[in-house]
């Protein structure tokens, strides 16, 4: 994990720092966000809808090849529909976390619009690291129901902070804009105590960008 992290913020590091023709954007957009559970016998999850923006790089490697290093702040989460059935609670909450999710997309123009612009596919490997969780629902008991508004420290609700996994998506540059909508396929288990259990991120981002 360690060394994945390096090779990945240093491979940013070389990419804007060795290139005369790096070009500065920013980007905004909304974030449909889920978690996949497995084994998932008591729990359902929906996605939750977040937004998303930050700055981003595009590096001019060829005519039709560019790579896109990017900084973004993203809400994220999901809602969860759990019964524990030995001590008869349902929780039905909704669990949104603010991260930062560092991405470098590797994009290649399947179609080009003229001078700078073009229909791309891009693929990219992404780092986030969450914030503190905050939890909004209810947990309903046979005697009562009691609401829940409150932030929750990661590891008191079993997650863990950091995340990693792949990126995939298909975009369009017109002039100085850029469109796109991807996919985010978490790798890293955020499951922190129970060994049984595997927890995984799942994610789209649709995203405006502009190019300065």
């Amino acid at each position: 994990m360690n060394s994945l992290k390096l090779t990945f913020f240093s491979l940013i590091f070389f990419l804007v720092a060795g290139t005369v023709s790096a070009q500065l954007g920013v980007r905004a957009g909304i974030a449909l966000s889920d978690q996949h559970i497995d084994p998932d016998d008591n729990v359902e999850t929906s996605s939750l809808l977040g937004f998303s923006a930050g700055i981003m790089v595009e590096i001019n490697v060829t005519d039709r090849f560019a790579l896109q290093p990017e900084l973004l702040f993203v809400q994220n989460g999901v809602y969860k529909d759990e019964f524990l059935p030995i001590q008869e609670v349902r929780w039905q909450a909704d669990f949104k976390q603010n991260s930062l999710l560092l991405a470098v997309m590797t994009r290649y123009d399947i179609v080009r619009l003229g001078e700078s612009g073009g229909l791309y596919l891009g693929l990219s490997p992404f780092f986030s690291y969450g914030m503190d969780v905050l939890v909004e629902g209810e947990t309903i008991t046979p005697s009562a129901s009691v609401e829940i508004d409150a932030s929750v420290k990661n590891r008191n609700i079993g997650w863990r902070r950091a995340d990693y996994g792949v990126g995939a998506g298909l975009g369009v540059r017109f002039g100085n804009f850029v469109l796109d909508a991807r996919y985010n396929y978490g790798l890293a288990n955020l499951e922190r105590f129970d060994d049984d259990v595997t927890i995984n991120s799942r994610s789209i981002l649709l995203g405006l960008g502009y190019y300065f």
